[in-house]
């Protein structure tokens, strides 16, 4: 009993050549284009004020966290964030959309220390 194949073999068809090498393009070296039309100032501003306090206040509630259960270890985990968060920062920085979160990312997180340091002058909670 010999078994008959279901459907005939398929040859494939010999592709043809690239005619042009590919090549990668960093997309950083191109410095991007603005969109036509003024700088949307208003808009912009309302971003980076609801983005600075909104990782203001995450970073401090982080950071009290911290605090209540390790002691002093909320310096260098503060410290890990802030240095986490600054590439991406100073790349976000001149995109058309993104500067806006970007600029108050750093804000926030620069309110942030100033709040946390200012708390380590006054008397301990509780």
């Amino acid at each position: 009993m010999s078994a008959e194949p279901v459907a005939p073999a398929v040859s494939a068809a010999p592709r043809p050549e690239a005619k042009l090498p590919v090549r990668a393009v960093n997309p950083l070296s191109v410095p991007l284009e603005e969109p036509p039309g003024p700088t949307p100032w208003g808009t912009g501003l309302v971003i980076s004020a609801f983005v600075a306090v909104f990782l203001a206040l995450a970073d401090i509630a982080l950071c009290r966290a911290f605090a209540e259960a390790f002691k002093w270890l909320w310096i260098p985990a503060n410290l890990l964030v802030g240095l986490g968060l600054a590439p991406s920062l100073w790349l976000l920085r001149r995109t058309p959309l993104w500067r806006w979160p970007a600029l108050g990312a750093a804000v926030g997180l620069a309110a942030s220390w100033v709040a946390l340091l200012l708390a380590m002058l006054g008397p301990p909670p509780g």
